[in-house]
């Protein structure tokens, strides 16, 4: 994951997907859109999304395993438009 310094778009949603977020999507430097809405991910957050500089779409919407908080490196993404955390009852903001 963390090779793909190009990618713009990366949208795994609705795919089954278990485990944690990996802490090398940090490295993905040109993303614009993440979407993992609809998997089984748990653990937190990384604070290595903080380093997503071109972010605009943040989608972690029911994943209903992620625990934790939201790191307070998101709050610095000038370009993050939109961050959708429904359905993961256990965050709390910080």
């Amino acid at each position: 994951v963390g090779t793909m310094t190009s990618l713009v778009r990366l949208d795994l949603s609705n795919n089954k997907l278990w485990g944690q977020i990996p802490t090398e999507v940090g490295k993905m430097s040109s993303l614009v859109l993440f979407d993992l809405e609809g998997n089984n991910l748990q653990g937190g957050i990384p604070s290595e999304m903080g380093l997503l500089r071109s972010l605009a779409w943040l989608d972690l919407d029911q994943q209903d395993s992620l625990s934790g908080t939201i790191p307070t490196q998101i709050a610095i993404l000038t370009t993050l438009a939109g961050l959708s955390i429904a359905g993961n009852i256990l965050l709390e903001g910080t």
